[in-house]
């Protein structure tokens, strides 16, 4: 049997919303709502509802959230932790922005911050104490083959499941299944001493870039050859990649790195288009053509045709500039063309978050 108890006058005066709350949960009565002015009867209220029910419901305004939490934890002695832009206790099993569950004897309690102004556009973010979550990392400069003896002493200390996957050689993605959020914390702040700069905790690298560059006002512009206009495409997939993202230029032709990117006729005829020379000048050119703070310059020979000896396909040169400074990567990739040119963008990716953060220690 399940129970609600509704915490704070904005909630229990607002009769809508109870009715919308009972609407979205599962095997509660009418009769099974409780109500209280104020944190300071969670206590009795609590200890009354733990012996007839299983799953608890608590929902409280934002006034009474950190007060509850704080009666809750004492409950199982626990302390407070911050995560996710709010207080909760150590031993919770689940954390969303929104609440947390927490296992107290043979009573599953769900505490959940709801807007009384919500407005009932959103479904209440009611916590399934049987659901799985999954959190996802980025670890730069390194590879599944050297991540995976790294963590295996982690992985089994805390018991936690995951898949790790090569996105390129140099920059792996980890998939953790989490059970038990107690036990993730430990893992996660074990992790970030291990992998220290490397581990950025995102889904998308590239819209973590996006955020941080809209924070810090900065800008961003590509010239790009070989790829055909690839990274500009997946940065505007974004959404808010316009606050951003000044533009791209696609120099295929020579002529037109001359005459867009201002790119040296003589480093085309000397080193070749696929050099470091002629992508210096490519930053440099589309830094100066979009005012941008960063650029990102790429030129390589996708194939299947176009090789040499010397610079035979899969040879890209990817480079970025940021502050006066390049950095320029020749690199070798494997594979047909698409590979070749998916590739390329993706260390331009990492490119640009090394050059930009990695003396930034991640969060």
């Amino acid at each position: 049997m399940n129970c609600i108890i509704l915490v704070g006058n904005q909630l229990i005066c607002n009769s809508i919303l109870k009715e919308y709350i009972l609407t979205a949960t599962t095997n509660i009565d009418a009769e099974a709502i409780l109500k209280i002015s104020n944190h300071i009867e969670i206590d009795n209220v609590l200890d009354f509802c733990k012996t007839r029910y299983d799953n608890i419901y608590i929902f409280v305004d934002k006034n009474h959230f950190t007060y509850i939490s704080k009666i809750v934890s004492s409950k199982v002695d626990d302390q407070l932790i911050y995560i996710d832009g709010i207080l909760v206790p150590s031993k919770s099993q689940q954390i969303t922005k929104d609440g947390f569950t927490l296992k107290i004897e043979n009573n599953n309690i769900s505490i959940l911050q709801i807007d009384s102004n919500i407005g009932f556009k959103n479904k209440i973010p009611i916590l399934d104490n049987n659901r799985q979550e999954y959190k996802t990392f980025q670890v730069l400069n390194n590879n599944k083959a050297n991540i995976i003896p790294l963590i295996a002493p982690l992985v089994d200390v805390y018991n936690i499941s995951y898949e790790i996957i090569d996105i390129i050689d140099s920059w792996c993605q980890i998939k953790i299944k989490i059970t038990k959020t107690s036990e993730y914390i430990k893992f996660w702040h074990s992790l970030k001493e291990l992998l220290d700069n490397q581990l950025i905790e995102t889904d998308n690298l590239l819209k973590t870039i996006t955020l941080r560059l809209k924070q810090s006002n900065q800008t961003i512009a590509f010239a790009e050859s070989c790829t055909g206009g690839l990274l500009a495409s997946m940065l505007t997939d974004i959404s808010g990649s316009s606050d951003v993202f000044n533009g791209s230029i696609v120099s295929y032709s020579n002529g037109l790195k001359v005459n867009w990117l201002n790119v040296n006729k003589k480093n085309i005829v000397n080193y070749g288009a696929v050099s470091s020379e002629v992508v210096s000048d490519m930053l440099t050119g589309i830094i100066s053509a979009s005012k941008s703070d960063i650029s990102i310059a790429i030129s390589g020979i996708a194939g299947p045709n176009g090789g040499t000896k010397s610079k035979p396909v899969g040879t890209v040169v990817i480079g970025c500039m940021y502050k006066g400074n390049q950095n320029i990567v020749t690199k070798h990739f494997n594979g047909d063309r698409t590979y070749i040119k998916y590739q390329s963008v993706y260390f331009a990716i990492a490119l640009i978050y090394q050059t930009m953060f990695a003396n930034k220690r991640d969060n």
